[in-house]
């Protein structure tokens, strides 16, 4: 594979709204653990949630990443329709942690 990480940023629908929240999935190799959890801290958000896997099940992102071995992190940054100034700043400075953390810049 040519990827190593990926970066999904996103928030709710028009209908759900969530706290702003970086996301990783309990790596299926146990000794990457800490890998996703550098991540998450990397990124800074306020709140961060290991999950066991993604509600679209094997065909979501997260799943592609396991399958392909690529480090991965999601965000939530709002819903109803719109993401709070706050929301993307968060996320902005989040980003560029992450890059930096990963040796990008």
């Amino acid at each position: 594979t040519r990827v190593d990480y990926a970066i999904d940023l996103h928030s709710g629908s028009l209908s759900i709204e969530y706290l702003p929240c970086a996301v990783v999935a309990r790596p299926s190799n146990p000794g990457r653990m800490g890998d996703a959890l550098d991540l998450l801290r990397a990124f800074g958000m306020p709140i961060g949630m290991i999950i066991e896997h993604s509600t679209g099940g094997d065909r979501a992102l997260i799943g592609a990443c396991r399958r392909q071995n690529v480090r991965h992190l999601s965000t939530e940054l709002g819903g109803g329709g719109g993401v709070s100034p706050a929301a993307i700043d968060i996320a902005e400075h989040g980003v560029m942690r992450l890059l930096h953390h990963v040796g990008v810049t």
